[in-house]
This record gives structure tokens, sequence and C-alpha cells, in this order.
């Protein structure tokens, strides 16, 4: 995916997160809806340089793009979990899943979910 590609799919999941966030469908919304915070972990494939990242900020498209061209960067193998933090149901949680999940044909494992904040500490992600 080059620069265009990830413009692109950041104009897509800022319309995405605003439907979520107030409830409307993309195309209709036009209020700012606040993006929704999530701790992040990203994990590098075994045998791989880069180790463990983990952020907890407001999800928006900047940060979006950032946490793509991380994941992108360590490569196939790596993994990449998204805890919302925010307040957010079901039909915003799978948006923010198909909105990542073009990453798996990178070879890249994610999971986005809802909770409290990213696993514990020394807590492995579980097996792809």
């Amino acid at each position: 995916m080059g620069t265009s590609g990830i413009t692109g799919w950041v104009a897509a999941l800022r319309r995405a997160l605003r439907a979520a966030f107030t409830g409307r469908d993309a195309a209709e919304s036009t209020s700012r809806a606040p993006a929704p915070l999530v701790w992040t972990r990203l994990v590098s494939a075994p045998g791989r340089p880069g180790g463990e990242v983990r952020r907890v900020a407001q999800l928006t498209p900047y940060i979006a793009q950032t946490i793509v061209e991380d994941a992108l960067r360590r490569g196939r193998g790596a993994r990449l979990e998204l805890t919302v933090v925010s307040r957010v149901g079901g039909a915003g949680l799978a948006q923010l899943r198909d909105q990542f999940s073009w990453l798996a044909d990178r070879g890249i494992w994610v999971t986005v979910h809802h909770g409290r904040g990213p696993s514990p500490l020394g807590q492995p992600l579980p097996p792809p």
C-alpha cells in the first residue's frame, strides 16, 4: 500500500469513526464525533527487531496512520492489539475491525476489542 493507499484508508477510517460515535451512517454524518481512546500494543515477529510498542491515545486519523505504518514496518508475523477504552457499541467495534482487517493480508495479526486497557505487562498475546 503506497502513500495514496494509506491516505484513502485514513479518510475511510475517519468516516467510520464518525459514524460509530454519532450513530449515523458515515455518508450522512456531519458532526465531529470525539475520537475514541485506545490502548495499542504492537509486537514484532519473533526474531525480528523492534520489540514491543505500546500507546495510549485518541484514535485520530494521524494516530491510526502512525499505528499502521509501524505495523507495516514490523512486517509479517507482527501482532497488533487495539483495545478501545471509550464507550463504543458493537457496530463501532466491527467498523474498527474492518478498517484494520487489511493488515492480515500483509501477515499482521490484528485484534480489536473493548476493554479498560492493554494486556498486562508480561502477558503474552494469544496465538494467531
